[in-house]
């Protein structure tokens, strides 16, 4: 059984959606209210749940006509336009309605790609006055400016699936970057001292990418400088510490180990760490030969 419902509020009993389920009425209700965070199919219903919620106002469901598999379609329909005059959320007509997007005139998706590359959201875009008299989701927005759908159309193809530019020839217009940009960066990482994340953040990429770049893993067939790339500054809290993690020097090894033999009090590693700046237990374990391995116990 199928049942045809209308949802209103507590403070009038004047329907402002109406649907069908197959369920019952008080689950249906229920997905209502949850999904209206989450639901991007229909806006409309959406925010008048919630502002309905925000006046502190309960939505009901009540069942307006049981139908079956055979008239269901009739029936939603009769009801959504028997109920027009309620300014009701339904933002189709009834039954299974799903608008032929290919009836979408091209200047019409022309247009829409214009607006999404000056920046405006799809959102946006949906509720513009200019698109009253089209139906269309957010969703499908997404496939023009992709170029998944409706290419011959024309206007700028904003971002998209690789292949489907590769097939189209329009790989370019996915790139992040130009041949021009990519020579920016590749004298910024050899001629300046900016950090990855600052050449990112200037050129609007990740440190992953810049990173890419300068290893030629990414666009290989640019040239690099035949001269190596600028290392990380010497630690000034450590100046032994170059690009190794070690926070000892051998000589500072040997001279604990000759020096402080284990046992030692542990006010002696107290005073021994603060004197190297480093941890107790790095001073124990270099001296009792744990850590450091690699460096030979001096002659006793």
């Amino acid at each position: 059984m199928i049942i045809i419902y209308g949802l209103h509020t507590n403070k009038s009993d004047s329907i402002r959606y109406v649907g069908k389920t197959k369920k019952s009425l008080h689950i249906r209700l229920a997905q209502h209210i949850n999904r209206s965070d989450k639901d991007r199919t229909n806006l409309s219903v959406s925010n008048w749940i919630r502002s309905e919620q925000r006046k502190v106002n309960k939505i009901l469901i009540k069942s307006l006509e049981e139908a079956t598999e055979d008239n269901w379609q009739l029936l939603e329909k009769k009801w959504i336009k028997k109920l027009a005059e309620n300014d009701l959320k339904n933002i189709k007509p009834g039954g299974e309605y799903n608008a032929d997007k290919s009836v979408l005139p091209d200047n019409i998706i022309k247009r829409i790609r214009e607006l999404y590359a000056e920046g405006f959201t799809a959102l946006d875009i949906r509720s513009m006055t200019e698109f009253d008299k089209y139906t269309f989701s957010s969703w499908y927005i997404h496939r023009l400016v992709r170029g998944e759908a409706r290419l011959e159309a024309g206007g700028p193809i904003t971002k998209g699936n690789a292949n489907k530019a590769r097939k189209h020839k329009i790989t370019d217009i996915y790139k992040k970057l130009s041949r021009s940009d990519v020579i920016g960066i590749i004298d910024l990482i050899y001629n300046t001292d900016l950090t990855y994340h600052e050449i990112g953040q200037k050129y609007n990429i990740s440190y992953s990418t810049v990173l890419r770049i300068s290893k030629s893993i990414t666009w290989k067939e640019i040239p690099h400088p035949h001269k190596p790339i600028p290392q990380r500054p010497e630690n000034k809290r450590y100046p032994h510490q170059y690009e190794s993690r070690r926070k000892l020097t051998n000589e500072q090894v040997n001279f604990l180990r000759k020096n402080y033999p284990d046992p030692q009090p542990r006010g002696t590693w107290t005073k021994l760490a603060q004197e190297y700046k480093v941890d107790i237990k790095t001073i124990q374990r270099a001296a009792r030969g744990i850590a450091y391995q690699h460096v030979l116990f001096p002659d006793s």
